[in-house]
This record gives structure tokens, sequence and C-alpha cells, in this order.
């Protein structure tokens, strides 16, 4: 998760030292459309005061073992 300050995009740090996520793999569609309304992160960043965020994921486009590319997405959003 980013903060925007400014021109720049800041890490927001978790207010817990000792999180993870599990690493389940999804598959994406090419050219499909997928639509999350609500997310609850307080347990990993508290309250988020007002601002402009942003979730960033690395991703794989993979062809075979080993013949893959690799993304960056990322959803920007206001609070």
């Amino acid at each position: 998760l980013y903060v925007r300050n400014g021109d720049e995009w800041e890490t927001v740090m978790p207010i817990i030292g000792n999180w993870a996520f599990t690493s389940e793999g999804y598959f994406i569609i090419p050219q499909s459309r997928t639509e999350i309304t609500a997310v609850d992160w307080r347990w990993l960043f508290g309250e988020l005061p007002d601002g402009e965020y942003r979730f960033q994921k690395s991703i794989m486009f993979w062809r075979s073992p080993g013949d893959f590319d690799t993304y960056v997405l990322a959803q920007s959003f206001t609070v």
C-alpha cells in the first residue's frame, strides 16, 4: 500500500510487526474485469487518514516453466 505525498508515492507502514499473507495463485483472464468494492485493511494499517492511496502487486504472465513475463498492476483510490 502506498500513499501520495506531493508528486511521490510513499509506502504505508503496517501498524503490527509480525504479519504475513498466504501465497495463493489466481488466474486472470486477459481483457477481463474484476471489481473489489470493499477491503478491510484496518488490522494491518489502522484507520487511513484522508488521502490518495495505491495498491500495487507484481504478477507473472506465465507461458511455461521458465518462460514468463512479470508486470506490476496498480490501482489508486481515495479515502
